[in-house]
């Protein structure tokens, strides 16, 4: 026996994927066929992005789109997408402020605050702060947490608007369809 399989084969039958069965609980995702993924799909091509992002935070937030939508049919995806948002802020941060590689978010944060290169108390009521505590609580091992759609898009869209902050420019824009 092998666990290798020849090219073009198909190991699973072809069948559309079936939403989690917890998507049931959440109006405007719980619509027939694959409407949830649709609109988990509109909403994570709202959130902006810009061109001068380097290429590492842009890739974790790419992930976190992607991540998002699929939450759809892993609803566990939901807490990787919105743990992903925080990284590529952190990462965003490390790299704008030049910072040590173990340098900590939160310090991170207040450096960034202190310098003028956002706005204080951490960015819109607190979002980011509420997603690195959610963050450190996966990351550091207490326990696989599960978010809700609604925690995910509340995190992953203050992360794109911290990292648009840091890395503005004049072509601004929400990502196109490979969110």
């Amino acid at each position: 026996m092998t666990q290798w399989v020849p090219h073009g084969q198909i190991v699973v039958p072809d069948t559309a994927p079936h939403a989690d069965s917890r998507m049931i609980n959440f109006i405007g995702l719980n619509g027939g066929g694959h409407t949830g993924y649709h609109e988990l799909r509109r909403r994570a091509g709202s959130w902006p992005t810009t061109s001068a992002t380097p290429s590492g935070p842009a890739e974790l937030l790419k992930t976190s789109r992607d991540a998002y939508t699929l939450g759809y049919y892993v609803y566990s995806l939901f807490a990787v997408a919105g743990t992903w948002s925080i990284l590529a802020v952190e990462a965003a941060l490390k790299l704008r402020l030049d910072a040590t590689r173990n340098s900590n978010f939160k310090s991170l944060v207040e450096r960034a605050e202190a310098a003028g290169l956002v706005p204080p108390e951490g960015w819109e009521n607190e979002r980011l702060d509420a997603g690195r505590q959610l963050r450190n609580r996966t990351v550091h091992g207490e326990s696989q947490q599960l978010w809700t759609p609604a925690m995910a898009e509340s995190v992953i869209a203050a992360s794109h608007e911290a990292v648009v902050t840091l890395y503005p420019d004049t072509n601004t824009s929400a990502p196109q369809t490979d969110a």
